[in-house]
């Protein structure tokens, strides 16, 4: 045994250094070739600007972004470096992280910036809104393109950021600051959640704009986008707790765990990409089976429709009631979307293959949902319906499957600023704590 022990030692020794060493040679080739080792599926899914050179590049895209085309390249790295990442928020479970950049700035208070920003606590001196929403509401686009952005300017009658439309006399004697605390796939259940926590702390607007609809249509289940990361993640906890309190030796080998640290590795990533490349899996994604497994293209039936209405109207009372009890005012506003009252072929962001990715929802539910809310008690007061501001207009008002256009955002922004200009109290009724 002794003569052939430190011989086995050595060649083992020796395939270590060799399988490590070609790690590391994996490692730099990766490093040096990053885009020919991503799937072309997986750069359509992280990175819009390979989305829009695939089937837009005849298309304007940075004029529906309101930028230049220089601008729109820069706009498109910063957030395909950012990704629009969570972070943990308590009750409504997430926000975007903080983030500081030419074009998408996010306060660590969990809101994003917009031209003009407010500072944070808000100062009682100025006339303080809390725009709610979900992605649409946070915008996809540059920080000076929200609706939150724009209706700050239209309200204040100032433009910190790009010029306006039409300029305007500031309206209110005091400067009017917006707060945007749209996140990506929030319906009003999270909404109501991070108002009443905004409330807790003492941050009391004047008002509250909640900009919404579509994403209350498109999770009618009611889950939110994290909750089976949620349901994973105390799964695994509470497993591996029930492991270790009943005997750590009887606890069960995690060969997946050891199978995520090997897959992991340069050289096998490597190695999967290359036979990937040789087998020709590199095409575009087959759009037409991407939408048949998304889950969200399921229509709705007559009950979901049904709870769809009833879970927004519970969610805007109590929301006026929390609203009362703060001394602020709350102001609902139904918004449009593609699926509802506009002719998709004027919808050049369309993919037809692919479908509106769920938001097909909305044109089962909005016929109902509107029903239902002009009937609501508070309607005169508190509710504007935007969601039919669309119908007959013969031009290209989004910029992907649901996000609206700059110039869109502005026009929406106008009709919010119009209506508080038309219903001053919205404003001035509000007793915002200092």
């Amino acid at each position: 045994m002794s003569g052939w022990y430190p011989e086995a030692l050595v060649f083992l020794g020796n395939l270590l250094l060799a399988f490590a060493a070609l790690n590391l040679l994996a490692w730099a080739v990766i490093r040096c070739m990053p885009g020919f080792f991503v799937s072309l599926e997986s750069r359509m899914r992280y990175d819009p600007g390979v989305w829009y050179a695939a089937y837009f590049q005849d298309q304007p895209v940075h004029d529906w972004y309101g930028l230049t085309r220089e601008e729109l390249q820069e706009y498109l790295a910063e957030i395909t470096a950012h990704n629009y990442e969570y972070d943990y928020d308590r009750f409504s479970e997430y926000r975007h992280k903080a983030h500081q950049g030419r074009y998408l700035n996010v306060s660590e208070h969990g809101f994003r910036l917009g031209a003009g920003q407010g500072p944070w606590p808000p100062d009682p001196a100025c006339l303080n809104i809390f725009f709610f929403g979900g992605s649409t509401a946070f915008n996809v686009g540059a920080d000076w393109t929200s609706i939150s952005s724009r209706l700050q300017e239209r309200l204040d009658g100032q433009s910190p950021g790009r010029p306006l439309d039409r300029p305007l006399d500031r309206p209110f004697d005091r400067p009017v600051r917006c707060y945007n605390f749209g996140r990506f796939a929030y319906y009003s259940s999270q909404e109501l959640a991070l108002f009443q926590r905004l409330l807790e702390e003492g941050s009391v607007p004047h008002l509250a704009v909640f900009f919404h609809g579509l994403n209350d249509c498109v999770r009618a289940e009611g889950e939110t986008a994290v909750a089976g990361i949620y349901r994973e993640a105390l799964r695994a906890h509470y497993s591996m707790r029930r492991e270790f309190a009943q005997n750590r030796l009887h606890a069960r080998i995690k060969w997946v765990r050891l199978w995520l640290f090997f897959s992991s590795l340069p050289l096998l990533r490597l190695a999967e990409d290359l036979g990937r490349h040789l087998a020709g899996r590199d095409d575009a994604p087959d759009l037409a089976e991407q939408k048949r497994k998304d889950v969200f293209n399921k229509p709705l039936s007559g009950a979901e429709r049904e709870g769809v209405a009833a879970r927004l109207l519970l969610n805007h009372r109590r929301a006026l009631a929390a609203a009362e009890l703060s001394g602020c005012r709350c102001l609902f506003v139904l918004q449009p979307n593609p699926a509802y009252l506009y002719d998709l072929s004027c919808h050049k962001a369309h993919v037809a293959e692919l479908g509106l990715r769920g938001n097909e929802r909305a044109a089962d539910a909005y016929p109902l949902l509107r029903s239902e809310l002009a009937r609501a008690e508070y309607a005169a007061d508190s509710l504007l319906d935007l969601s039919d501001m669309q119908e007959g207009l013969r031009e290209n008002l989004y910029l992907d499957e649901a996000h609206y256009t700059a110039e869109f955002s502005g026009r929406i922004a106008q009709k919010i600023a119009d209506h508080i200009l038309s219903r001053p109290e919205l404003l001035r009724g509000g007793a915002q704590r200092g």
